[in-house]
């Protein structure tokens, strides 16, 4: 999924609220709902993220570890070069017609 930066900040900035609320109400000892009355929050959304926090689920930043890829440095201008599109596998020639490829790829993308 591909978030703009907008977007990305809204729930960046949506994260934060409710970790702060959740951190003010473990603290408080007052009990759930009387905590979201006081601060005028809907009980179920709070229990949402209070869950997302506890069972680790929240995932708004992965990291990924990549390994270096397994492809030659140096790739000999004589070979075909293998395009995957959803289950089909296409190998076209170095000299192939760019335009037909991608003609090719959009008529196996609609399968």
């Amino acid at each position: 999924m591909t978030f703009t930066k907008s977007t990305e900040a809204e729930l960046e900035q949506k994260h934060r609220f409710w970790k702060q609320h959740i951190e003010a109400w473990q603290s408080s000892h007052l009990p759930q709902a009387v905590y979201c009355r006081q601060h005028h929050l809907i009980v179920h959304r709070f229990t949402y993220w209070k869950q997302k926090f506890k069972s680790g689920t929240d995932q708004s930043f992965i990291e990924l570890k990549l390994s270096p890829a397994p492809y030659p440095k140096e790739i000999s201008p004589t070979s075909p070069l293998r395009v995957a599109v959803n289950r089909f596998q296409v190998t076209v020639d170095r000299d192939f017609d760019p335009v037909a490829l991608r003609q090719l790829i959009y008529s196996l993308e609609g399968l």
